[in-house]
């Protein structure tokens, strides 16, 4: 079963967060001599990845990281663009060491050591929204790793087409950290467990109950 861990704030959850997946990465790279995570966009990861970027007890050089969804923006706009997001503050610091690996539609991914998720109002994780006329085929185990993925209609805050990796390639994953901020969202996280991926698509995630999800909740 999953884990469920809750913070009194965002601080000590962002806190917490950039010590699970510093750990996290120290580990793979003692077992395996390299770590891939795959990182998500949004207000809570920010000040996790500029954290991140200062810890100098991470072999960066050892690290590779890529997106679990990107949005397909102009190359003029970095405000909605997950790439720059991590650009400006994971890739900075002694994280400027790591590798950047943007994601490409059809494209095979390694075992990701770590994945970071948010979840947003209408349940959607990574691109995965309830509105996509492709939905059922990116929740289907034999999806290819990453899908090209077009909500329609677009998002209002975000009117982009995406990429995003397909839920087998999420469920592979060796950890999956959850961040959900707000007291909305965790009513929406908690009504998802009884729902459907047509109303909310994290419920194909947590219907699958994955024993290396962890999920991190704060007020």
């Amino acid at each position: 079963m999953s884990e469920l861990r809750t913070f009194d704030d965002r601080k000590t959850l962002q806190r917490a967060a950039g010590e699970l997946i510093a750990s996290t990465l120290r580990a793979a790279i003692v077992e395996r001599s390299e770590a891939h995570m795959a990182l998500s966009g949004g207000s809570t990861p920010g000040p996790v990845y500029e954290a991140l970027s200062t810890k100098e007890s991470v072999d960066w050089e050892k690290v590779v990281v890529t997106l679990a969804d990107e949005r397909l923006t102009p190359s003029e706009d970095r405000t909605n663009s997950n790439q720059a997001l991590v650009e400006s503050t994971l890739l900075q610091n002694a994280g400027r060491h790591a590798r950047f690996r943007a994601p490409e539609a059809g494209r095979d991914l390694p075992i990701q050591d770590l994945i970071l998720l948010g979840m947003g109002g209408d349940g959607h994780f990574a691109s995965i929204f309830p509105q996509l006329p492709n939905l059922e085929e990116v929740l289907s185990g034999d999806a290819p790793d990453v899908m090209h993925v077009a909500p329609d209609p677009l998002p209002d805050n975000a009117p982009y087409e995406r990429l995003t990796m397909s839920l087998p390639a999420i469920l592979r994953g060796r950890s999956i950290l959850l961040l959900i901020t707000g007291e909305d969202k965790r009513e929406v996280f908690e009504e998802a467990k009884r729902s459907t991926p047509r109303e909310h698509p994290i419920s194909a995630l947590l219907a699958a109950e994955p024993a290396q999800l962890v999920t991190y909740w704060a007020p």
